[in-house]
């Protein structure tokens, strides 16, 4: 991992949606459909039980890439 990689920020889906005026729910839909690279860490839950569980931070080089793909 290069020295960029690690001191790059990690932002919040909140930070990511409203630097881009969009909601919260499109960035989640990013992350879901694997559109926008994301970290997940904390406690995950357990097999059976509802979502994923942890927090999911975005690299702030995706805040760049996708401000230099619209139009």
């Amino acid at each position: 991992m290069s020295q960029s990689e690690r001191s790059q920020r990690l932002l919040t889906a909140a930070e990511v949606a409203a630097e881009l005026r969009v909601s919260t729910s499109t960035v989640y839909a990013w992350v879901s459909s694997g559109d926008i690279e994301f970290v997940r860490f904390g406690r995950q839950r357990r097999k059976g039980q509802r979502g994923r569980g942890g927090a999911i931070r975005i690299p702030s080089s995706e805040l760049t890439r996708r401000t230099n793909e619209r139009p």
